[in-house]
């Protein structure tokens, strides 16, 4: 479930991409965060981290976005993603995903300012339009106890460095922490793996094509009718359009099916 706070979680954890690739080679199912935290002090999994940072990325990150039980249920699938190698950059827009669904700070950037920003062609954003989303959060209440300007600095830093970690925008320049918005068009399996996880999540298709997710990363909800009828065309569903009636027929039955067809297994 998408939590409905504003918290400071990124401060601890950001993208944490190279992080959680490894965690996820030594993650086993049922293997709880704090078993996980242990395992990676013993076995340095993290290199020289330190023990604090050790447990902030393990429970503020890995865990908060793997091991919830609510969203667990894909951690195996994904595993599976790591230990087959499959493109690194498919990865991180899935590590993305499970980051911004767990941030809510996080995907109202993307929503809300990076998205409209990046369509309008403006090629910076900075901490300012962190902070204007801040402000209405606190007078809107997904703020409870407003934050205090230091605190309101590091988060604003730290969207912006999550941001960058998942490639969407550059490296801070001038004083102002500006950084570029960079180029991002989500990769075909991403979506893939987008549009069955809702799908195994129980959703209706017209849940389906208004879920956040999907504003998240840039598409409106009639934005994804295109993406299902590209999914039809590469045969992974059967996609029917009657205006205000849509119709998915779904290929893949399980997430271990979507996992071989991500694959490409004929298993």
């Amino acid at each position: 479930m998408l939590p409905d706070r504003y918290t400071i979680e990124l401060c601890q954890a950001q993208g944490i991409i190279p992080e959680t690739l490894e965690l996820f080679r030594y993650w086993q199912v049922g293997m709880s965060g704090s078993e996980l935290r242990d395992l990676a002090l013993e076995k340095d999994v993290l290199g020289k981290a330190t023990e604090r940072r050790v447990s902030n990325v393990v429970k503020e990150g890995f865990a908060n976005r793997f091991l919830a039980p609510d969203v667990v249920v894909s951690s195996p699938l994904i595993k599976r993603l790591v230990e087959g190698d499959v493109d690194t950059g498919f990865l991180r827009e899935v590590f993305l995903i499970h980051t911004f669904r767990r941030n809510l700070i996080l995907r109202d950037f993307l929503s809300e300012i990076y998205w409209p920003d990046f369509s309008a062609g403006q090629d910076y954003v900075d901490r300012d339009d962190v902070f204007r989303l801040i402000d209405r959060a606190t007078v809107s209440g997904i703020i409870p106890k407003r934050w205090s300007e230091k605190t309101r600095e590091r988060v604003g830093g730290y969207v912006l460095g999550t941001a960058h970690d998942f490639r969407l925008l550059g490296k801070p320049e001038g004083r102002s922490g500006k950084r570029r918005i960079e180029v991002f068009h989500p990769k075909e399996e991403t979506l893939l793996y987008l549009a069955y996880d809702l799908h195994f999540s129980d959703l209706s298709e017209s849940q389906i094509l208004d879920h956040p997710d999907w504003q998240a990363l840039g598409y409106s909800p009639e934005d994804v009718r295109p993406v299902l009828d590209q999914l039809m065309r590469s045969g992974h569903l059967i996609y029917q359009d009657a205006g205000d009636l849509v119709r998915v027929d779904w290929k893949y039955q399980t997430r271990e099916e979507l996992t071989d067809a991500i694959l490409g297994s004929d298993h």
